[in-house]
């Protein structure tokens, strides 16, 4: 059996470390960002699919926009997350028709004006989706920095006070515990340099609840 070619995703069909699924589940969310961002600025060619140069170019199958960088990454999640099937289902099932209205849209540019209303809902309901996947990362640091680092971006997908709650609901001993959790392991493996950065993001996080 074949395996498939991926263009984007530096891993492949192979058994995952959680480390590394951690780091699949970042590629996910940046491309989930990065659609949120492009409605938001109304910047819709980067929803276009590509147009193809040669006949036998790998043109035809290489596709950039976010919403096909996503589903490669999303793929790929059955291999990361084994035992979540059904979410994983529904969440690939939520991706298809996100990824359907989006080029339904700008294959009819008369549509245009009401493409941010309706694809920004769709996004949000895929953020909430991945939360089973970012639970079971939720003792990887370096994953965790990448929430602490990405508040603004997630505000804009649910609300102020998401990030907080998210991170209190992985672990209840609260923010306090996780800033100390995060700082310990950065430091045992030679990032100290980054725990100023890292209480200066908590400390973002434990404002917005004011």
């Amino acid at each position: 059996m074949h395996k498939r070619l991926y263009f984007h995703s530096p891993f492949s069909e192979n058994a995952f470390t959680k480390t590394e699924g951690s780091l699949l589940l970042q590629f996910i969310l940046e491309e989930l960002f990065l659609s949120e961002k492009t409605c938001r600025e109304k910047n819709f060619e980067l929803f276009v699919p590509p147009k193809i140069a040669l006949p036998f170019s790998l043109t035809l199958f290489q596709k950039t926009s976010p919403l096909d960088k996503l589903r490669e990454h999303a793929s790929l999640l059955p291999f990361a997350f084994p035992f979540k099937k059904q979410e994983i289902s529904i969440f690939l099932h939520a991706l298809s028709n996100t990824a359907n209205l989006a080029y339904n849209y700008t294959t009819q540019p008369g549509k245009m004006k009401n493409f941010t209303t309706q694809i920004i809902p769709y996004i949000r309901q895929m953020f909430f989706l991945l939360e089973p996947f970012m639970e079971e990362c939720k003792n990887e640091e370096a994953f965790l920095f990448f929430l602490f680092s990405h508040q603004k971006e997630i505000s804009l997908l649910s609300n102020p006070l998401h990030l907080s709650s998210l991170l209190k609901r992985f672990h209840p001993k609260g923010l306090s515990f996780v800033q100390e959790y995060v700082c310990d392991h950065f430091y045992r493996k030679g990032f100290s340099y980054l725990i100023p950065e890292i209480k200066v993001l908590v400390g973002h996080i434990k404002k917005s609840r004011l």
